[in-house]
């Protein structure tokens, strides 16, 4: 989308020259003194940049955003609330009397960000930072002198968040105690001495006060403007220059590691995003917004604790020459109560390696044979340069995907399975053409802007690439693309949706530069006024600003619900903390005008009937699915629990239970599989490529259940 420069640049040239008389003041009305010392940090203060840069912010986002939402008290509060949130979550840091302090100024945070006055922001910043300083101090000092009892009956809340603010230093103290004791019990548990933990311990804190000391104005800027921009939805956000060369430059280097883009959230490393083709996708163990914790290199080295590292100091331990081993410890999103230790080879990352690819499944049924090809699709690629300059064969998901459905068919498969798990989208153009290979032309997508005009997307080629049996299968990491696939495919009845309720993104974002909205005399100006300048003249930020949202032929949203299948899967992945319905600040669901389209009516409603009470047995009696039932269960107790034992017989016998009861079923598991391969293989294998994906494994038997049937009719 376009957004209108013309009528944008003569409302931010007025809030220009209005704040332009405003550079010079020092003094505001109910200007806040500082209550703490700032001897070992160096003093954050909003620079002339960052106020301008606040006051293009907030006019981009009120006058082009999706949701419209005013600037108002009522977003103000909000602001706040988010930017308390973001600076300590776990209420941790802050005493009741810092937040009711702040309290009071709650409804002026749009004003101030209107104008560009960001003093109080920053001033609540530097408390954050004063505040930490003094916990790790404490940690250093009084809680790293000696090993606790662990004998002693006590818990500890899982998630802070829940809790009331500390009233007192004292209280906050007690806070701190369970918690580091929690932690050094963790360690013992995995069979680390005191020495050990002790030392584990003293260098954590260490990284995280130089990491606190080192943050500068362009941090507490972002960190403040994302709590502005967050709230129109999670995927508004807002970078700064310093911040997004530094991340850009992370994200090259670890594509050369495990294909997984970093970034950094507070003390921690966060999977920011999963590169389609790389170890970390291939390993189907790592997720968006799983905690890296720990790194260890090859076999048997040692894991060194990352917790308050750098950003760039993680990427280097996580990078490595092509073909070793590293393992990680993550903390992943959906049962952040619990760590998991993977192993992943590094490989450098090509255009190859997100390409679609095929497998031939042979499977029997009811003593027939079925050759099932399964085309696995880890995004919706386009090489745009190629295809804007003409070039024949660009490459392309769609182009490999005709390639290979001509190629299965000459095999003579009799069904085909798209497996679209964990493809988290890509080009919308390519959404729409795939959907086209299966179907006459038609419509396949509705895309409505924060306008209100809707454009549909039409599939435009009358021919059809392939016309059989048809299963897509999907996860709850299937998002954006995937989901306008999946949708278009189950609204035209083409074929049968199988797996778990999609992600649920259904909007579409741009990037925009703010340096565009200034104009050059009054850079001159900041440039003179500002410490942060590159060549002689200041760099300013970017925003990624929600646009548009997807709508499906029928007219209802891929955002927030996603795509329900129709036959649903057990799944690992709880809805309360993967997809977008767990952002708080999601857009909702919501539906226009059905679009003219001509169902192909390929399903018979008896028959999907028949395969979801086929799917309902298999799930309780597959050694598969029983294993997945019980990591799920032992998830959801662990999810329940608000708070933890940190007495070490107990929180030692909860883990030799778990152990326990995981061994046996994984015993019971393998010789059902041994017994299973032997019923399934056919001569044309010597290797069952099914036996260790259930959802695989179920969707080809409900295809070739489904083939089998139909050929009765």
């Amino acid at each position: 989308m376009k957004i209108n420069k013309t009528r944008m640049g003569r409302k931010i040239l007025f809030l220009l020259f209005y704040y332009s008389i405003s550079f010079c003041i020092t003094a505001r009305e109910n200007k806040i003194e500082s209550t703490f010392l700032v001897d070992s940090i160096k003093l954050l203060i909003p620079e002339p940049v960052h106020s301008n840069q606040a006051v293009i912010i907030s006019q981009l986002m009120a006058d082009n955003h999706y949701r419209k939402t005013s600037l108002d008290d009522s977003l103000s509060k909000k602001i706040f609330e988010m930017y308390l949130d973001n600076l300590d979550n776990q209420k941790s840091y802050f005493l009741e009397s810092d937040v009711h302090f702040y309290q009071r100024f709650q409804f002026a945070f749009d004003d101030y960000i209107k104008t560009g006055n960001l003093d109080l922001p920053f001033e609540m910043f530097r408390l954050y930072q004063q505040r930490v300083l003094e916990r790790i101090e404490y940690v250093k000092k009084e809680l790293l002198e000696k090993e606790p009892d662990f004998t002693i009956q006590e818990n500890v809340p899982l998630d802070r968040s829940k809790e009331n603010w500390a009233k007192t230093n004292s209280e906050l103290d007690e806070i701190w105690r369970k918690t580091i004791k929690n932690q050094m019990l963790g360690m013992k548990l995995e069979g680390k001495d005191w020495a050990g933990t002790k030392k584990v311990l003293d260098d954590r804190y260490s990284r995280i006060r130089k990491n606190i000391t080192q943050y500068n104005n362009e941090d507490a800027f972002q960190i403040f403007m994302n709590a502005f921009t967050e709230n129109f939805d999670p995927h508004s956000n807002y970078f700064s220059p310093a911040n997004s060369d530094n991340f850009n430059m992370a994200l090259n280097q670890s594509l050369e590691g495990i294909g997984a883009r970093l970034t950094q959230q507070a003390d921690h490393t966060v999977i920011y995003e999963i590169v389609t083709g790389g170890p970390a996708y291939k390993s189907k163990m790592i997720h968006k917004d799983d905690k890296v914790i720990a790194v260890a290199q090859g076999d048997t080295g040692k894991f060194i604790d990352v917790i308050g590292w750098r950003l760039d100091e993680v990427v280097q331990l996580i990078r490595g020459p092509k073909g070793t081993k590293v393992r990680l410890k993550t903390i992943p999103v959906s049962n952040p109560t619990t760590t998991t230790e993977i192993e992943l080879i590094r490989e450098k990352i090509t255009l190859e390696d997100e390409s679609a690819t095929k497998k031939i499944i042979p499977y029997t049924e009811n003593n027939t044979h079925y050759k099932i090809g399964v085309v696995s699709i880890p995004s919706f690629y386009i090489d745009f340069e190629d295809y804007r300059n003409g070039v024949p064969n660009y490459k392309s998901v769609t182009n490999d995907v005709k390639r290979i459905l001509t190629e299965l068919e000459s095999e003579k498969v009799d069904g085909i399975v798209i497996d679209l798990r964990f493809n988290g989208g890509g080009a919308l153009f390519e959404a729409v053409n795939l959907t086209g290979l299966f179907i006459p032309q038609g419509p396949v997508v509705q895309v409505k802007d924060s306008y209100g005009n809707i454009d549909i997307n039409k599939d435009k080629d009358n021919k059809v690439y392939y016309d059989g049996p048809l299963c897509v299968l999907i996860n709850r990491f299937s998002a954006s693309a995937s989901e306008i696939f999946a949708g278009a495919i189950q609204d035209y009845k083409r074929g049968i949706v199988l797996g778990e309720n999609t992600y649920g993104k259904g909007t579409v974002q741009q990037i925009i530069g703010l340096e565009e909205y200034i104009p050059e005399e009054t850079k001159k100006q900041i440039a003179q006024m500002s410490h942060i300048q590159f060549n002689n003249r200041v760099k300013f930020g970017q925003i990624k600003l929600t646009l548009s949202k997807f709508y499906r032929v029928t007219g209802s949203s891929t955002q927030h619900r996603g795509v329900k299948p129709d036959i649903e899967f057990l799944s690992p992945y709880d809805a309360e903390t993967n997809g977008e319905s767990a952002q708080k600040t999601a857009l909702p669901w919501d539906q226009i005008q059905s679009t003219t389209f001509t169902p192909q009516n390929k399903l018979n409603g008896q028959m999907i009937q028949k395969l979801q009470k086929i799917y309902a047995s298999d799930e309780k009696k597959d050694p598969l699915f029983q294993e997945l039932k019980y990591d799920i269960d032992i998830s959801e107790k662990e999810k329940n629990k608000n708070y933890q034992s940190l007495h070490y017989e107990i929180r030692k016998q909860e883990k030799d239970k778990i152990n326990k009861e995981k061994q046996n079923l994984k015993d019971l598991t393998n010789s059902l599989k041994k017994k299973e391969t032997k019923e399934v293989i056919t001569p044309e294998t010597t290797e069952n490529p099914i036996e260790k994906d259930a959802y695989l494994k179920e969707s080809v038997k409900l295809l070739s259940l489904y083939l089998q049937w139909m050929k009765k009719q």
